[in-house]
């Protein structure tokens, strides 16, 4: 659906903020609850003023992993690492806390721990649609035969939630081109036959798995996604990693400059498109 936006997906806590009291005491509820607010905003230096204060008071995994959250969304990887890896000290099922340490390794371009953090996610909630299409992002940074084999998983929980997750064509797609890239277009082709038959042919990625098959042509996908910013850096993240598997690095070179450039950083192709720009 449109109004879905990926991620690199840091996912966040939802909390609303309600007028209450507190007691003596609960001052750490109030500096999480107003830090939880300051990020829900995207204003993250104010947000880790609030989570600072809230955990100086009381030691939560929520508060740990929301400042970490907005170190990660700061650049600050090394200190989001850190408030992570304690929170998954504190609480190792958590899933939440694991995919945004997944997402930080994915970041730094660290793809066997990234993908180690998705896994357990998935393991902790298998209709975790966050941790399923970052990994599937993840997957591209390893060497192609060994991506399309890991590819699978993506193809399985998919199966496995009868395709009715909000990012499934998202995740189909990325497996799609994973499994070009390592040599396996019949599982590609299978996989997009199978996407056409499940998926809303009114939403995106919809055109993409058209062009995938040979139904549509580029300038179809790029028509298609021209409404929405979002839409259109993805559609260039995907073509640009379909030009690239047919060989034609210059045309490739130019769609992921443009994810680059406009692309947001809270999506997977953003990242994947600085990752495969790399000489």
């Amino acid at each position: 659906m449109k109004n879905m936006r990926i991620l690199t997906f840091l996912a966040s806590i939802s909390l609303a903020l309600q007028p209450q009291a507190f007691a003596a005491g609960d001052d750490w509820q109030r500096h999480y609850d107003v830090g939880k607010d300051f990020l829900d905003r995207q204003q993250y230096q104010l947000a880790v003023k609030e989570f600072d204060l809230s955990l100086k008071q009381k030691v939560t995994p929520k508060a740990l992993v929301d400042r970490g959250t907005c170190r990660s969304e700061m650049g600050k990887y090394q200190e989001a690492l850190a408030d992570l890896d304690q929170a998954i000290r504190m609480s190792p099922d958590f899933g939440l806390a694991h995919v945004n340490r997944g997402v930080v390794y994915f970041r730094t371009g660290q793809a066997d721990k990234a993908i180690a953090d998705f896994d357990r996610a998935l393991l902790i909630n298998g209709n975790d649609q966050y941790a399923m299409v970052n990994r599937a992002g993840a997957y591209m940074m390893l060497p192609a035969s060994k991506a399309a084999i890991l590819a699978q998983n993506t193809e399985k929980l998919l199966d496995a939630t009868n395709w009715r997750i909000d990012l499934a064509g998202h995740a189909a797609v990325l497996t799609a081109l994973t499994y070009n890239a390592g040599k396996q277009p019949d599982k590609a082709r299978a996989l997009m036959q199978k996407a056409l038959n499940k998926l809303d042919r009114l939403h995106w990625p919809y055109p993409v798995c058209k062009y995938l098959l040979g139904k549509a042509k580029e300038e179809d996908v790029l028509e298609a996604s021209a409404d929405s910013t979002y839409d259109l850096t993805q559609a260039q993240a995907f073509l640009a990693i379909d030009l690239l598997n047919k060989g034609d690095k210059a045309r490739a070179r130019e769609k992921l400059s443009f994810v680059t450039r406009h692309g947001t950083v809270n999506s997977v192709e953003y990242w994947l498109a600085k990752y495969l720009s790399k000489p």
